[in-house]
């Protein structure tokens, strides 16, 4: 059954973007930033992994990354977030990377 869930999941939670301290989307920049598409691999032991590409995302000078959330294929739904123990601030243009995300409902 989790598996089926995860799978599930995955197959909507397919975009991905960041926000600030003040839970407010980054915007601006050049490049400009935008929400990244993201995948997933298969579900396996109660738990799914993001695979593929890292996403790579533009932050405008200024920006800062405290949240990095989940959305539907659309982009219109929230799905999951993960909040930063640290914002990472970013005093000139730069990119930020997600190097990993996994759902686990064995916790």
């Amino acid at each position: 059954g989790k598996a089926l869930c995860l799978n599930a999941f995955a197959a909507q939670a397919t975009k991905m973007g960041l926000f600030d301290s003040s839970d407010v989307e980054l915007s601006g920049g050049s490049p400009a930033y935008a929400r990244k598409t993201i995948t997933w691999g298969t579900a396996a032991a109660g738990a799914i992994t993001m695979n593929g590409t890292d996403p790579v995302f533009d932050v405008p000078a200024g920006g800062s990354v405290k949240y990095i959330k989940i959305y539907n294929t659309a982009g219109s739904i929230l799905l999951d977030s993960y909040t930063l123990a640290t914002a990472e601030t970013f005093a000139g243009q730069g990119t930020y990377t997600v190097t990993e995300a996994t759902i686990n409902l064995n916790k």
